[in-house]
């Protein structure tokens, strides 16, 4: 499954995207692109193993991190700082599941960041 999800307001102006799977055939030109054709874009590549993603990444623009749907501790790193997600999620039958919690990490994180703001 791919989807996007955002949510911080549109005028800051660095933003910072999430692009899980970043390691995949997708995911790998999606970080490709953003990174060679975007301003202003702060990239986490996030994947199973930290290593496999800069092997595989290899740009000094972009931040691996190490990103696994079924550790929650590394969810919560993972959506910090974050104004977009890019989701790409494995094809298994608990995906939704996993999705879900990625996305409760993300809103969580975005609505105590409102909190402290206001």
């Amino acid at each position: 499954m791919v989807a996007a999800a955002t949510t911080k307001s549109v005028n800051s102006k660095v933003k910072t995207v999430l692009v899980t799977g970043a390691t995949s055939m997708v995911g790998k030109e999606l970080v490709k692109e953003l990174s060679t054709n975007t301003k202003n874009i702060r990239i986490k590549a996030a994947g199973r193993s930290e290593e496999n993603v800069k092997r595989i990444i290899n740009s000094d623009k972009v931040e691996s991190i190490r990103f696994d749907y079924a550790r929650p501790e590394t969810l919560r790193e993972a959506v910090r700082d974050v104004d977009s997600i890019f989701l790409i999620t494995p094809f298994q039958s608990d995906m939704v599941e996993l999705t879900s919690n990625l996305l409760r990490y993300f809103f969580i994180y975005y609505f105590y960041w409102i909190y402290l703001k206001v």
